[in-house]
């Protein structure tokens, strides 16, 4: 009975992490590298050039770089008429159900292989 309480609990964080995941991609913007500071974004991705150093050299000139909104870890957002605050409002619910299925996730985990008593 309990592996199949855990194994729902495992589909249920399966599930909440496809919908995080979604909801990142909702308030993520992939822009061009000189109009980074300009677009309005939650999180905004762009490629930028790799400094001359021969400590990261893998072969590619280019590497992704991501900024957040400077007002991205304020919850509630306070960014009035921001076209991404319905998203954001989404993204943080989905990050809190997210940390509820991993800790339900766990808590099963750790009573299918406690000790009978």
């Amino acid at each position: 009975m309990a592996i199949k309480k855990y194994r729902m609990a495992v589909k249920n964080y399966r599930d909440a992490e496809k919908k995080f995941e979604l909801a990142v991609q909702n308030i993520t913007l992939n822009v061009e590298e000189d109009q980074a500071e300009s677009a309005v974004a939650c999180i905004k991705k762009y490629w930028t050039n790799l400094p001359k150093t021969d400590l990261y050299d893998d072969g590619n000139e280019l590497y992704p770089e991501t900024i957040k909104c400077n007002r991205f870890h304020e919850n509630p957002c306070t960014v009035t008429n921001c076209p991404f605050y319905a998203d954001n409002v989404q993204y943080r619910e989905a990050q809190l159900a997210l940390e509820h299925a991993y800790d339900a996730k766990k808590a099963k985990l750790k009573t299918m292989f406690q000790r009978k008593k």
